[in-house]
């Protein structure tokens, strides 16, 4: 685990900025993922606990069970705890999927503070799931002790005792843990001070995928030399409350870090094989995540069944055969890519087709928003035709092409449909106003677009015979659709990601993403996200196993469907 994230376990201590006199309210979070019905009003911003930063939430009265994807566990009785959201600029580790926190005593600093002392003595409890891999039982407490150790590894970090022994929890293959230590990380700007820290907690792997792992524990910190006694009530009940309950698909099987690991513009699957976009550089990964390729100064912009396109940074272009890996077309340079973050799919028979971007504007266009569409013949790579639009998303179909352009400066977008025997536009569709449009799918009788705005996404399903807008459904709140997953008779599993803006709903779902249903036939979008982290972004499905990545570390995840 990412040691710089993991801080989290057992880096409790005390301090935090002003509190705000703003009170921001939460009603409605209840209906708004598993633990918005344990959040009140906003409380302080900038809270700390040792180094890590927090977010303070009020927490309600409800003392009932809360359910995490494949576990529960019950609230911190007393009086005094703050649900708990980690903040600052620092990510999360991309094998945690989900988590909640509950904090008492955190440290508050106003701006008048004296920062050469922290007297206070914070108490935190946290529940989370991981990846974990696929450890053996009888090696799960070195394995736990390992990453423990991992996870505290700094300079400031002084580990007295560190032990993890065998549990047993309804027949799951647990390891308790105990720490103690003396840590001297404090917020910014303080002058270094020592804690004496002790930790606790357990951790089982799930019967039902023994790759993710649950973890409960707890903390307590006070000044070094304090001889008062670290006695919190409450947190032998809050460990003793774990209850596993059945882990159904979706759930995740898998996750890599590739080594070359760089922010991935995009990633698509092709020919049995995973393709990551990055900083110039496509890697190719088989189905089980392992690196079998790599092409420099390449980035993708067209993806067929059969073969990834690739552009330069020059313009230039090449034909990857997917299966193979080897180079079949390789052509000087044609465009400058309009956006690199999302693909042509093509299926080649009728032309490859890539979004351009315009180097001179037109009068009274900024040059952001001029472009032109190029259709290239599949065996050569020459140019057949050009056609005046800036087209942000391209989906071929037999007989043609639908584009989604962005018009006013981002202000509204539209749709349009391109003849592929005439090289023109035949249709466009105008749709409301927005800030943001992206094609999902296309299928034969229509076309899936998210369209956002300030209200939130909404997704749109329109005719594709005469262009109107026959279905619209609003997303939950709190979410942003990033892609689609997979598609089928009977519903759409989409990949979302949180805001992060508003700290609440980071509270309320315990995740940075994971993913939707759509029930096609209701058009109810799945009560639930399951969580899959900071991983969020759709790569595609094959079979019954799904893979999505994380643009900012280039992290892929292999998730098992239903």
């Amino acid at each position: 685990m990412n040691a710089r994230v993991s801080r989290r376990f057992l880096c409790v201590a005390a301090a935090a900025l002003w509190c705000s006199s703003q009170i921001v309210s939460s009603q409605g979070l209840e209906g708004v993922g598993a633990l918005g019905g344990l959040i009140g009003s906003f409380f302080a911003r900038d809270a700390y606990v040792g180094s890590q930063q927090f977010d303070l939430f009020q927490r309600t009265r409800s003392q009932a069970p809360v359910q995490l994807e494949g576990f529960s566990i019950q609230p911190v009785e007393g009086e005094g705890w703050f649900r708990g959201v980690p903040g600052g600029f620092e990510r999360p580790a991309a094998d945690l999927l989900q988590e909640v926190w509950f904090i008492k005593d955190a440290h508050r600093v106003s701006i008048w503070a004296k920062k050469d002392r922290i007297r206070v003595r914070p108490v935190t409890a946290f529940a989370r799931l991981q990846y974990y891999g696929q450890p053996a039982d009888s090696r799960l407490p070195d394995l736990v002790e390992r990453r423990k150790r991992q996870q505290l590894q700094d300079a400031k970090v002084e580990i007295v005792t560190l032990e993890a022994s065998a549990a047993n929890v309804a027949g799951a293959a647990c390891a308790r843990y105990s720490a103690a230590m003396v840590d001297r990380r404090v917020p910014p700007e303080f002058t270094e001070q020592a804690f004496d820290v002790v930790a606790a907690g357990i951790v089982c792997l799930h019967p039902d995928a023994p790759q993710l792992a649950i973890e409960v524990g707890h903390s307590q910190r006070r000044p070094h030399g304090d001889t008062a006694p670290l006695d919190a009530p409450g947190l032998s009940t809050f460990l003793g409350s774990l209850r596993l309950t059945p882990l159904h698909r979706p759930f995740v099987s898998e996750l890599r870090v590739p080594h070359e690991a760089a922010t991935t513009s995009g990633a698509a699957l092709a020919g049995k094989s995973v393709w990551l976009s990055a900083k110039w550089r496509v890697s190719r990964l088989d189905l089980e995540l392992n690196p079998i390729g790599q092409y420099e100064d390449r980035s993708i912009f067209a993806v067929a069944p059969s073969a990834i396109w690739l552009t330069s940074r020059s313009g230039g272009i090449s034909r990857v055969d997917a299966l193979s890996g080897e180079t079949t077309v390789d052509r000087p340079s044609i465009c400058r890519p309009f956006d690199a973050r999302i693909f042509s799919m093509t299926s080649e028979q009728h032309g490859v087709w890539m979004a351009c971007s315009s180097e001179e504007a037109a009068p009274g266009e900024k040059k952001e928003q001029g472009g032109t569409l190029k259709r290239l013949d599949p065996e050569t790579g020459s140019i057949v035709a050009t056609i005046p639009l800036a087209a942000r998303g391209l989906h071929a179909t037999h007989d043609g092409l639908w584009a989604v352009e962005a018009v006013d400066w981002g202000d509204r977008c539209r749709v349009h449909r391109v003849d592929s025997l005439a090289n023109r536009i035949v249709k466009s569709i105008p749709l409301a106003k927005s800030w943001s449009c992206e094609l999902l799918a296309v299928e034969k009788d229509g076309l899936w677009i998210i369209r956002s705005s300030n209200d939130g996404d909404r997704i749109i399903y329109i005719d594709a015979r005469t262009g109107g807008v026959q279905t619209e459904i609003a997303v939950p709140k709190g979410l942003r659709i990033s892609g689609l997953v997979s598609l089928d008779d009977s519903s759409l599993w989409l990949s979302a990601w949180v805001e992060t803006s508003d700290r609440r709903y980071v509270a309320a779902y315990g995740t940075y993403g994971g993913l939707l249903q759509l029930d096609r036939r209701t058009h109810h979008v799945g009560g639930r996200l399951i969580p899959t982290g900071r991983v969020d972004r759709a790569v595609g499905r094959v079979g019954d196993s799904a893979w999505l990545y994380d643009a900012f570390t280039g992290t892929v995840m292999r998730v098992s469907m239903p």
